[in-house]
């Protein structure tokens, strides 16, 4: 019996199991956590983002939120008792200029970050050419917007960091292992059936992804799930 099971190990996933594994081992508990993947870690949608990690958002309280999570990716070794490498080489967002050459949307951007002690300035074209080199082209009818905490992970580092930090704090990784069948009593999951076998647990985490309709319509859930390109 597990304290907790997480389905889908990619990136959130991962994380989830190494963070309720590392507070549980914090707090004295013996109680393990399980990730269960059906391919190898962070094989799907995790094996193919950007890498990229910004915090500058429409939504202040997204801001907030990223803003603490680049802190952590950041300062991992004190989160997951890791390192990790990282390029912290800052961001340039580009945007549109209205008809008369001004930007007020993104100048109200840039001041509702400044307010929740997040730099994300606008800046002039030399000094976004001095910054990109010539990899930017830039244009007139363009406003150049400097995001300085914002970095890059390589997927290929992560990917080995999250081996490490499972390893590290004891998590127990199945990978290979599909889910069959979600056990349920009333409204309570109690279980999963596995091409490798029964797995109970008091907590079940979702973190499948695009997986998440197929999983769960077998307990007469319905998860929409939209997959976006990003280009």
């Amino acid at each position: 019996m597990y304290h907790t099971v997480v389905i889908g190990g990619g990136c959130l996933g991962a994380a989830a199991a190494i963070s309720i594994q590392r507070k549980l081992n914090n707090l004295g508990n013996k109680d393990k956590v399980c990730l269960v993947e059906k391919a190898v870690l962070c094989a799907a949608e995790s094996s193919r983002h950007s890498g990229i990690v910004r915090s500058a958002n429409a939504d202040p309280d997204a801001s907030v939120m990223a803003s603490i999570s680049t802190k952590m990716w950041k300062d991992l070794s004190a989160v997951w008792g890791i390192k990790m490498e990282l390029d912290e080489f800052g961001a340039i967002w580009i945007a549109k200029k209205n008809s008369d050459g001004e930007n007020p949307a993104w100048a109200d951007l840039s001041d509702r970050m400044k307010k929740i002690d997040l730099t994300f300035e606008e800046i002039d074209t030399s000094s976004a050419t001095e910054k990109c080199g010539k990899t930017l082209l830039t244009d007139k009818n363009e406003s150049y917007f400097y995001e300085p905490g914002a970095f890059q992970l390589d997927p290929s580092i992560l990917r080995s960091t999250l081996y490490d930090a499972i390893d590290h704090n004891g998590v127990e990784l199945m990978e290979k292992t599909e889910v069959d069948t979600i056990l349920t009593k009333g409204n309570q999951i109690l279980g999963i059936t596995t091409n490798n076998g029964k797995i109970d647990a008091k907590n079940f985490v979702n973190a499948t992804g695009a997986w998440s309709s197929q999983l769960f319509s077998k307990i007469g859930l319905k998860i929409p799930v939209t997959i976006e390109p990003v280009s």
